[in-house]
């Protein structure tokens, strides 16, 4: 099994759902995982539909298989945990949302879940996808930027940064659909509409440093929670990869004491 692999692992009475974001995979989500482990919990990482080892991904999914892969992963927790915990980062967050809506969990945890999108091109994907099939993600970014670069090593450790010829391969080969984008912005507009009716005790976890999932949808999603049982956590020196970013270990530390604290151990 390779780190890209979903992954399943039985413990506890406590299980806990981990979703990872688009184009991502389980690895994005392994150390948190893993400390999930060996603090006891059943932990469950699924790979949704169409995603892979490369942000390319596997092949056309929809937001709705996506939706149904979680919602089976939740189903099959339940039935063996007493309490399931979904945890999402990103898009993973976005799917946690919807799904909580259909079947509410023992808590919620949302890490850089965005709600919104200010790039205009965003309307355009509807059409759009049908006349560009790719999106280069990384064709103008700033290889400076230490969350860029961690990036780009956590998918290729040994890849070095500082070779021209070798940014410029990585600026025209890291590609997403945009097929795929279209569908992750509907899942959005969705789970935004769904917010207001999330009653599971919630944990919302951001970077102030997040250009994707900018700080304003944090506050969003804190504020529009009907949970009585809420919590919102920054995260000063994080930007959008907030477990395997710089303050990755005190998110993960963070995350496992309020699931111990609010779910395990509550009345």
């Amino acid at each position: 099994m390779v780190a890209t692999d979903p992954f399943f692992t039985r413990g506890g009475e406590t299980g806990c759902l981990l979703i990872h974001g688009m184009s991502g995979n389980p690895s994005d989500l392994r150390p948190l995982a893993d400390q999930l482990v060996a603090r006891g919990f059943t932990v469950d990482v699924p790979l949704l539909p169409g995603h892979g080892p490369t942000p390319e991904g596997s092949g056309p999914a929809t937001w709705h298989e996506w939706r149904q892969a979680v919602a089976h992963s939740h189903d099959m927790l339940a039935g063996i945990c007493e309490r399931v915990v979904l945890i999402g980062h990103s898009m993973g967050g976005a799917l946690s949302i919807v799904e909580a809506a259909r079947r509410v969990p023992s808590g919620l945890v949302l890490m850089g879940v965005p709600t919104f999108v200010g790039d205009w091109r965003a309307r355009l994907l509807p059409v759009a996808k049908y006349l560009v099939p790719w999106w280069y993600p990384l064709a103008g970014a700033d290889f400076a930027d230490p969350e860029v670069r961690e990036r780009v090593l956590q998918a290729s450790p040994n890849a070095d940064l500082n070779d021209p010829k070798l940014l410029r391969q990585v600026r025209q080969s890291v590609r997403i659909p945009t097929a795929a984008l279209d569908h992750f912005f509907r899942l959005t507009r969705q789970a935004r509409r769904l917010i207001p009716s999330i009653k599971a005790p919630t944990l919302v976890l951001h970077g102030r440093l997040d250009s994707t999932a900018v700080p304003a949808c944090a506050e969003e999603i804190y504020a529009g929670l009907a949970s009585s049982s809420k919590e919102l956590t920054w995260f000063e020196s994080s930007g959008h990869q907030l477990i395997t970013g710089a303050e990755g270990p005190q998110v993960v530390e963070r995350t496992i004491n309020w699931i111990e604290r609010r779910i395990v151990r509550a009345p």
